[in-house]
């Protein structure tokens, strides 16, 4: 897992009213936890992070957090929780868990379909049902993401947790079976003859209701 170095600092003010204060100098509020640890608010640059997601979308990355006034200290945490505003997409609020590269932690990891389902080229529809996974594992091992191949898939077919095969160090805690993505058959429409007889009888009540209504 590739570790980005982003700066931020300690907010004075806590709580909601530190956080809009923050957001108004252009910052984006959070915090930072760890076990056994209390909770520290801070803040980062709003415009770097942003890039930094839209870089990484996944959120799985490492960070390196220098922090003004305590640059001495090594720092690293992953993203826990992204809080956006639901019209905006600006980032409300980040928590962060501060975590040792020498300790297993436990966090979610996408899951990415490789490759064009053999049933998806006969007619069926490809769904991908679990997009991400649970895993634990030393945060350098961490992968940005797991692959599953879906080339074989054929129509009524499905793939499970249970079919994935993660990186060495890295234990899928997601049950095994959960699935993950299945072809699913199309129903055929009805042709022209097919249909006439259902119109039919759909119409045989609405004109027995005219008959007695006149």
């Amino acid at each position: 897992m590739e570790t980005i170095e982003i700066r931020g600092e300690i907010r004075q003010l806590a709580g909601k009213g530190g956080a809009r204060r923050a957001r108004a100098s252009g910052k984006t509020p959070g915090v930072i936890y760890g076990s056994g640890e209390a909770s520290t608010p801070i803040s980062l640059d709003r415009k770097s992070f942003e890039t930094t997601l839209r870089l990484h979308p996944s959120g799985a990355f490492i960070i390196d957090l220098k922090l003004s006034g305590r640059e001495g200290e090594d720092i690293k945490a992953l993203i826990k929780e992204v809080q956006r505003d639901p019209l905006t997409s600006q980032i409300l609020h980040i928590d962060l868990q501060h975590v040792s590269l020498t300790q297993k932690v436990v966090l979610h990891v996408p899951v990415r379909l490789v490759g064009t389902a053999v049933g998806a080229k006969e007619g069926g529809v490809l769904e991908h049902f679990l997009r991400d996974v649970e895993v634990q594992s030393l945060a350098l091992q961490i992968p940005e993401s797991i692959d599953i191949d879906v080339s074989d898939l054929q129509r009524g077919h499905s793939l499970h947790v249970s079919d994935l095969v993660p990186p060495e160090g890295v234990t899928i805690l997601t049950p095994g079976t959960r699935v993950i993505a299945s072809v699913v058959v199309k129903a055929a429409e009805p042709t022209a003859e097919e249909a006439a007889p259902a119109a039919a009888e759909a119409a045989a009540p609405a004109e027995a209701t005219e008959e007695k209504a006149e």
